[in-house]
């Protein structure tokens, strides 16, 4: 089967949607298997499954389907947007840091998972700044504040070694 992470869901077609590779690196929906790396395509499955539609979650969101779509797809939703979004999905948001050793850190703010994921490897967090080419300053500000979109986090997990899985938890444990 084809990888395509470009997919457009339409949220009326029929679907079968099951979980493959243990963490759930991808589903599939009509026979097609689609990257979950994709925030947008992970909030397009997550409706099918909650029975919602776009224009329902951008108006709890409060902003219009046009601009939730766009905020989506462009990546530009950091995590605390895309907790919202899981929030009213009836979902979890689970970002997890996993090394090679087999060590899994999974926050509840970026802050304490870069935290703990800095420990691990015993660097400081003005060294994971400099790697990132932050100053202490800005790095430091920016991890206070937590707000870091997918790719952000994805390059602070690649330069301290680890991969990085975000994905969306349904109540009944299915991982989008």
């Amino acid at each position: 089967m084809l990888i395509n992470q470009n997919m457009d869901i339409d949220t009326n077609t029929k679907h079968d949607i099951k979980v493959i590779d243990g963490v759930t690196h991808v589903f599939i929906i009509n026979e097609i298997v689609v990257n979950n790396n994709d925030f947008e395509q992970r909030v397009k499955v997550a409706t099918i499954l909650s029975n919602m539609t776009l224009g329902d979650v951008a108006k709890q969101f409060g902003v219009t389907q046009a601009t939730f779509s766009t905020r989506c797809k462009t990546g530009k939703m950091n995590f605390i947007e895309q907790r919202k979004v899981a929030e009213i999905l009836g979902c979890t948001s689970v970002i997890k840091f996993i090394f090679d050793d087999g060590s899994v850190f999974e926050g509840h703010t970026v802050k304490q998972l870069v935290m703990d994921a800095c420990a691990h490897v015993n660097i400081t967090q003005m060294e994971l700044g400099k790697r990132l080419g932050k100053s202490r300053q800005s790095f430091n500000d920016k991890l206070n504040k937590g707000r870091f979109t997918d790719d952000e986090i994805r390059n602070i997990a690649s330069k301290i070694g680890c991969t990085y899985y975000n994905y969306f938890e349904m109540e009944d444990g299915t991982q989008i």
